[in-house]
């Protein structure tokens, strides 16, 4: 599993994305969500080459949750398929 390093790369990647939920587990640590994403790839990213393709991803995004706080702590999204940049793992 790889985490996404960067949201605003991420996002500006594609376009027309459509997100179908396949599973949501909710916990005293926080909420999971594991999503289906397809999107038309509109640059490279994450050594993903198909640029004007529709591409299927899977991903797994996390919220922790801050008991303390009483809120939660951003968002960590983590990838199924191995994603990489310039040789750069994303992890």
């Amino acid at each position: 599993m790889c985490r996404l390093p960067s949201y605003r790369l991420f996002l500006s990647s594609f376009e027309a994305m459509q997100w179908i939920p396949q599973a949501l587990v909710i916990g005293p640590q926080g909420v999971l969500d594991v999503v289906n994403m397809t999107g038309k790839l509109i640059k490279e990213f994450g050594g993903l080459k198909q640029v004007g393709a529709l591409v299927h991803l899977q991903w797994v995004i996390y919220f922790p949750w801050v008991l303390e706080a009483g809120k939660f702590k951003g968002e960590v999204i983590y990838s199924i398929r191995k994603l990489n940049s310039g040789g750069a793992v994303f992890e």
